[in-house]
C-alpha cells in the first residue's frame, strides 16, 4: 500500500516537472520569438507611457532579445516633449537619452509580486531643466505652479525595483532665467539594490571646473520610514553662483558664490538626524536691488546640525570659522545654538565681531531706514568675548531673555546726548522681559584704554589710563522708550587726573509728547594738573552762553598748579538747545602752588594757595596765599560776575 502511494506520488512529480519544463520551454519559445517583435510596437510603447505618466514622449526604435528567463528591451533615442507657450518651437526636448537597456528579472518579479529590473543601463542621457523667476529649478515644460508634493515614499519604493541602474554620458543643462545656459557634464550614476542595503553613486563635471561633483548615498531599510544611512556630497572648488542665481537670502540675491566643501547628511527613521559641513568660500556676494554688492571673502569652517534625543530639538555647531568682508576679518569663531521650537533657543559664541557684523547690517539695507539710521549713529564696535543668550519662544511665558557677554574694546557712539564711549573692557548681563516689554542689567567695566565724550556738555575726549566702575540701567518700553542708566563710583584715572566719576542719566522718548533727556554726573579729583584744566570745562555748543562764557574765563585764569580734593556736578537737560535753566554746573577747585590772572591788566599771581567755586557763571575764589610782583598777599577774596553785556567782572 506504501509503495504504491509512494508510486503515484513520483509519478505526479515527475508530470509536474515535464509540466514546468513544457511551460519554462513554451515560455523562453514564445519570449525569444515575441521580443524582437517589438520593434513594431514603437507608437503603442509612446501611447502607453502618455497615459500612464500623463508625459509625453518620442522614441527613435525598440528592440528586444531574451537572456536566460529574461526578457531584455532596447529603447534607442528616447525624447520627453514639452509645449512652452511663448517658444518658437512647439515642442522642446526636457529630456533625451541615446539608448537604454532594460532586463526584467521574473523570478524575482514573481516572487516579488511587482515588477524587478535586473539590470537597467542609460547610455548619453540629457537633461534640460529650466529657471523660474522665483529661483527654482524644473524640467523643461512643466508648470510652476505645480503645488503636489513629493511622495519620498513612493520615490524611495520605485528605485528598489531595479536591481541595478547604470547611467553614463549624463549631460544636464541649466537654463537660467535670465537666459544663459550653465552645463553638468560627463556625469556617470549608479544605483544598486541588494536585499535591505541601498547605494546611489554619482558624479557630475561643472562647465569651468576640472575636479567632478561627487554624490554618495548609501541606506539601508525598504521604507522610507526605515531609511537609515549617510549621503556625501563634495563639491570641488568652482564658480557655483549661476546655480544660485535668484535665491534669495535674507532678501539678497546670490550674485557671485566661488568655492566649495563636503557636506554629510545623516539619517535615521527616514529623517535628517545629522549634518556635518567643511565649507571653503573664496567669495559669496549677495546683492541688494536698491544697494551695491556686497561681498563676503574666505568663508570657511565646519559646521554640524545634530538631532537631539529628545527628537525636538536641534543643536548647531560652528568651528574654526572665519570671514571677511571689506577690511574687517573675523576668525576664527566658534558658536554653539540649541533650538528646541516649541520652547527655546540658546546661543554660545567664543567671541563675536560686532565691528563686521555692525556694519554689514547696516550696508545691506535688511533694516528700515530709521532702525539704519540708529545703528549708524550708535555706530557698535569691538568685540562680545564668551558671549551666550538664551531666548523663549512660547508665546505666553515668564521666561525671560538672557545676554552675557564679556566686552572686548567696545565702542558705543552718541545717541541724543548719550556719551560718545570706546575701549569698554568688562562684563555685562541684560534681562529682558519679554511680556512686560522691560529690560535691566548692567555692565562692569575694568579697562586701560576708556575713553569717553559727552558731546553736549564737552567738546574734549578724556582718555583714561584705568579705569574701573560699575553701570546700572533700566529700560521701558511701554508707550515708547524710557532708559535709567545709573553708576556707582567709578574710579578714573588719566595723565591730568586721579579722580572719581559717578552719574545718572534718563532718557525718555515717549510715542507722544515732547522726548527728554536728563544728566547728573558727579567727579571728584584727588589730583588735578592745572594744565590740563580746558578738557573738564563744559565748552559744547548746547552750554548756556553765561555758563560759556565764565569757563572761558577761568580757563585762561588758572595758569598752573596742581588741584587736589577738588570735584564738579552738572545736573540737566543734555537735549540740543534745551533752555539754560534747565541745567546747571557747579565746581570746587582746592589749588597749591599754583598761577593766576584775574586780569591782562593786573600782574599774575603766582605760588597761589587757593579755594575756588563755581557756580553756574558765578565765581567766588578764596586766596589763603599769594605772591605778586615780590609781594605777599594772604587772606584775599575775589568775585566773578557777568554783567548785563556778558561781560566777566572781577
Amino acid at each position: 500500500m506504501r509503495s504504491s502511494i509512494l508510486k503515484k506520488a513520483r509519478q505526479q512529480l515527475i508530470l509536474m516537472l515535464a509540466v514546468a519544463l513544457v511551460l519554462v520551454a513554451a515560455y523562453v519559445s514564445a519570449g525569444r520569438q515575441f521580443m524582437p517583435a517589438v520593434s513594431g510596437y514603437v507608437d503603442f510603447f509612446e501611447e502607453q507611457v502618455f497615459q500612464r505618466s500623463g508625459v509625453p514622449i518620442r522614441v527613435d526604435s525598440l528592440t528586444g532579445g531574451f537572456e536566460g528567463f529574461n526578457p531584455i528591451l532596447h529603447v534607442n533615442g528616447l525624447s520627453l516633449l514639452v509645449a512652452e507657450t511663448g517658444t518658437a518651437e512647439a515642442e522642446e526636448t526636457a529630456l533625451y537619452l541615446q539608448s537604454a537597456t532594460v532586463i526584467v528579472d521574473i523570478p524575482q518579479s514573481i516572487w516579488q509580486r511587482t515588477w524587478v529590473l535586473e539590470d537597467f543601463v542609460v547610455e548619453s542621457l540629457e537633461l534640460n531643466l529650466n529657471q523660474s523667476e522665483s529661483g527654482t529649478w524644473q524640467l523643461r515644460g512643466l508648470s510652476g505652479n505645480n503645488s503636489e508634493a513629493v511622495d519620498f515614499d513612493s520615490l524611495y519604493r520605485s528605485l528598489q525595483q531595479v536591481s541595478q541602474l547604470s547611467l553614463r554620458n549624463v549631460v544636464i543643462n541649466l537654463h537660467t532665467f535670465e537666459g544663459d545656459t550653465l552645463s553638468l557634464s560627463n556625469g556617470q550614476a549608479t544605483i544598486a539594490n541588494s536585499d535591505n542595503t541601498h547605494y546611489l553613486h554619482a558624479n557630475l563635471t561643472l562647465a569651468g571646473s576640472v575636479e567632478q561633483m561627487a554624490l554618495s548615498l548609501e541606506v539601508t531599510g525598504n521604507e522610507f520610514a526605515d531609511m537609515a544611512g549617510q549621503l556625501h556630497l563634495e563639491l570641488p572648488d568652482s564658480n557655483y553662483g549661476d546655480l544660485f542665481s535668484r535665491q534669495s537670502v535674507a532678501d539678497m540675491s546670490v550674485e557671485e558664490l566661488f568655492g566649495g566643501g563636503n557636506f554629510w547628511f545623516t539619517f535615521s527613521r527616514g529623517e535628517l538626524s545629522e549634518f556635518v559641513s567643511e565649507l571653503e568660500l573664496d567669495t559669496l556676494a549677495l546683492q541688494n536691488s536698491d544697494l551695491d554688492t556686497l561681498s563676503l571673502q574666505d568663508v570657511s569652517g565646519k559646521a554640524s546640525l545634530r538631532r537631539q534625543s529628545d527628537g525636538e530639538t536641534w543643536q548647531l555647531a560652528l568651528s574654526d570659522m572665519g570671514l571677511s568682508w571689506q577690511q574687517l576679518q573675523w576668525a576664527p569663531f566658534n558658536v554653539l545654538a540649541s533650538l528646541n521650537p516649541q520652547t527655546s533657543a540658546e546661543i554660545w559664541a567664543d567671541n563675536i565681531d560686532v565691528s563686521l557684523i555692525a556694519q554689514f547690517i547696516e550696508d545691506s539695507g535688511l533694516l528700515s531706514v530709521s532702525a539704519q539710521q540708529q545703528l549708524a549713529e550708535y555706530a557698535p564696535r569691538g568685540k562680545l568675548e564668551n558671549f551666550s543668550i538664551s531666548v523663549p519662544l512660547q508665546e505666553q511665558t515668564q521666561e525671560h531673555m538672557l545676554i552675557k557677554t564679556n566686552l572686548n574694546n567696545v565702542d558705543v557712539g552718541s545717541v541724543r546726548g548719550s556719551p560718545n564711549i570706546w575701549g569698554i573692557d568688562g562684563y555685562a548681563e541684560i534681562d529682558y522681559d519679554i511680556a512686560d516689554r522691560s529690560a535691566s542689567g548692567f555692565a562692569d567695566v575694568e579697562s586701560d584704554r576708556f575713553r569717553i565724550n559727552i558731546p553736549t556738555v564737552f567738546t574734549s575726549t578724556w582718555d583714561h589710563n584705568y579705569v574701573n566702575g560699575s553701570v546700572g540701567f533700566s529700560l521701558d518700553l511701554n508707550e515708547g522708550m524710557h532708559l535709567r542708566l545709573k553708576s556707582n563710583a567709578v574710579v578714573a584715572e588719566t595723565d591730568i587726573v586721579d579722580g572719581r566719576v559717578q552719574f545718572t542719566s534718563i532718557i525718555n522718548r515717549p510715542n507722544e509728547g515732547e522726548p527728554k533727556a536728563e544728566l547728573e554726573l558727579l567727579v571728584g579729583a584727588l589730583r588735578f594738573d592745572a594744565a590740563g584744566r580746558a578738557a573738564y570745562l563744559p565748552d559744547a555748543p548746547q552750554v548756556e552762553a553765561g555758563l560759556a562764557s565764565t569757563m572761558q574765563w577761568l580757563n585762561g585764569a588758572i595758569l598752573d598748579g596742581e588741584l587736589a580734593n577738588s570735584g564738579a556736578l552738572f545736573r540737566g537737560s543734555t537735549l540740543p538747545n534745551s533752555p539754560a535753566q534747565t541745567k546747571t554746573f557747579q565746581s570746587f577747585y582746592l589749588m597749591n602752588d599754583g598761577e593766576l590772572n584775574f586780569s591782562d591788566e593786573w600782574p599774575n599771581l603766582q605760588e597761589v594757595t587757593a579755594f575756588v567755586i563755581t557756580d553756574d557763571s558765578k565765581i567766588d575764589i578764596e586766596v589763603n596765599r599769594a605772591t605778586s610782583l615780590d609781594v605777599v598777599a594772604t587772606s584775599v577774596l575775589g568775585t566773578v560776575r557777568v554783567n548785563a553785556h556778558g561781560e566777566n567782572w572781577v
